[in-house]
């Protein structure tokens, strides 16, 4: 009647999911994995930085169906120090990162708001490349201060 109920809860940390939260932690993650591992968990909070993540991924034309491999990867080295790049489908083939997979890279920049965050990641995004990339370009432009 009044009572809710859980029809299904989904607490999948999969790939983007992961790549946006494990920036922002501080406390170091060794000791918490350990503890879970050996059945022992008794960490009771992580600290955390003060920031906003964001994180965009750069897919292979045709993903989730059919995709081509073994594109080059095109703007790597001109990632700042400050933007993460996080390997999903990617192979290294004689010094060259080539396409291996559907989600190809996803690219994680933090700061102290969601639109500094966004901005630094379409800039870096601007600067990859590889045949048939594709990405989405309105992650994030629901929140105040996102432009597309």
């Amino acid at each position: 009647e009044e009572t809710p109920y859980v029809l299904e809860y989904n607490c999948r940390f999969g790939d983007p999911e992961t790549q946006a939260v494990l920036p922002l932690i501080k406390s170091d993650l060794l000791p918490v994995f350990r503890e879970i591992a050996e059945g022992r968990l008794q960490t009771n909070e992580l600290e955390t930085y003060n920031l906003c993540a964001f994180d965009v991924v750069l897919a292979s034309g045709g993903y989730p169906s059919n995709y081509a491999k073994g594109y080059p990867i095109k703007g790597l080295d001109t990632l700042p120090e400050d933007v993460l790049c996080f390997h999903a489908g990617t192979r290294r083939d004689d010094g060259q990162w080539l396409t291996h997979g559907g989600r190809v890279l996803n690219i994680v920049a933090t700061a102290p708001t969601f639109p500094e965050a966004a901005r630094s990641v379409y800039t870096v995004v601007e600067k990859i490349s590889f045949k048939d990339m594709y990405y989405r370009r309105d992650i994030g432009y629901k929140l105040p201060g996102i432009t597309q």
